[in-house]
């Protein structure tokens, strides 16, 4: 629990266009307000909602962010019991249409888990159809996750992750267990791999730490995949440095307007819908290992395919891109010295670029 929101102020033409600050921690909200920042691009394609939710009420504020500065900061009733204990992070969907977190209550010695899921206005910033989950857990836990096409969530406690589907009327009904702590402790007896934070990453994968610091990551490799096929792998990705509970988060910085809405304010200044693939790249190109990675934007809530093909226009390798991603590291150390073709197609779009094998 925190009690001040702060922020820092940035001139970005000064020493030469790299930024400097000219003012920080200046407050601009004061409460008993729970840990963790929502972050939303608004519907102009543009500003930012920045969401924060209060400890001892039903408040939820709301920061309008614009290249001036503060806009607003305005709150809502959600209807909710007020939290007893906060146990999760805050969370938006990429897509930007629903908004989540998590509460505990004490109930017999028993923790009473409330995952809260709100549909999200990205015009007006007003929250609306508050959904509860409820599970019975004796520990309490903080990951909170969505997948890349928005669709699940994945939450928690600290030994037990679970999955529900938002794209149904009944969302408790959904509730699905993909994950039981296997007490795996590597290298020592207390460095044990539970769940504690997870992390949507650029990849389309989604990436939970532990407790206790250690060398090794939990991972879900098909978030988009219902129950257990979404393959959650247990402490099956080893780091070079211990790492302990921190996660990082980053927004969805590629969420565009919602065209032909009430916000749709602000095409003049170039701000459209991403409606074609940008940005692929192939690096390092040439490759002398088979290990190289392949950035990209792809259309605004779309999926894709990566296709290999060699100079005969015989396919090599080909991987579905979740909604989202806009990067994949490649291990292919079978590809033979020659030149190759790495296209990404994303609806009617697509985009090519030649790679070349020189081992």
């Amino acid at each position: 629990m925190w009690d001040q929101l702060f922020y820092t102020i940035v001139d970005k033409t000064l020493n030469g266009g790299l930024g400097a600050v000219t003012q920080k921690n200046v407050i601009e909200l004061q409460d008993s307000l729970n840990s963790g920042i929502g972050v939303c691009k608004h519907a102009n394609g543009r500003d930012w909602w920045i969401v924060v939710t209060s400890h001892n009420s039903d408040l939820i504020y709301k920061v309008l962010l614009t290249p001036s500065g503060i806009s607003s900061i305005t709150s809502q009733h959600t209807g909710l019991p007020a939290p007893y204990f906060f146990a999760g992070s805050v969370q938006f969907s990429p897509d930007g249409n629903n908004f989540t977190y998590s509460i505990k209550y004490l109930n017999s010695g028993q923790g009473t888990h409330n995952l809260r899921i709100l549909d999200f206005d990205r015009c007006t910033g007003m929250f609306s159809n508050p959904q509860t989950v409820k599970i019975l857990s004796p520990v309490g836990g903080f990951c909170i996750a969505f997948s890349p096409n928005s669709k699940y969530i994945y939450f928690g406690s600290f030994n037990t992750l679970f999955q529900v589907n938002t794209d149904t009327s009944d969302i408790a009904a959904s509730l699905d267990t993909i994950a039981i702590e296997d007490n795996y402790c590597y290298p020592f007896s207390f460095t044990c791999t539970n769940f504690w934070y997870g992390y949507l990453a650029a990849k389309g994968k989604i990436y939970v730490t532990s407790g206790s610091g250690n060398i090794d990551l939990n991972y879900i490799n098909k978030p988009d995949s219902d129950g257990i096929s979404c393959d959650m792998r247990q402490h099956a990705l080893r780091i070079p440095c211990y790492s302990a509970r921190g996660n990082v988060y980053h927004p969805n910085y590629y969420l565009g307007p919602v065209i032909g809405s009430a916000c749709d304010t602000l095409s003049h200044v170039g701000i459209y819908e991403l409606s074609s693939i940008k940005n692929l790249s192939v690096k390092p190109n040439p490759v002398h290992d088979g290990n190289f990675r392949v950035s990209y934007l792809m259309p605004q809530n779309q999926n894709g395919i990566l296709t290999i093909r060699n100079l005969m226009g015989e396919k090599i390798y080909q991987m579905n891109l979740p909604t989202w991603s806009t990067m994949q590291d490649l291990n292919l150390p079978q590809l033979h010295d020659g030149v190759y073709f790495i296209s990404v197609t994303s609806g009617n779009a697509i985009s090519t670029k030649r790679l070349v094998v020189f081992k």
